[in-house]
């Protein structure tokens, strides 16, 4: 739940999306959206607003890194 600029995770709920923590870090990092885990096969469920309301918690700009390996 995102209320008031903050994010919670309870247990619980109504079974709206669901992802493991790969998916996860993948959308929290701004590498992908909800549409290209689910093409992926990572993300399941969820209404059309979950995942909009997904994505906009999570938009930001392409991650980066300064150091090169």
């Amino acid at each position: 739940r995102v209320a008031e600029g903050e994010g919670r995770l309870e247990p619980g709920g109504q079974g709206g999306p669901r992802f493991g923590i790969g998916a996860l870090s993948s959308l929290y990092t701004g590498w992908a959206t909800t549409a290209t885990l689910l093409r992926a096969g990572l993300l399941e469920g969820g209404s059309a607003a979950q995942l909009r309301a997904l994505d906009a918690a999570f938009a930001g700009p392409t991650p980066w890194m300064m150091d090169e390996f």
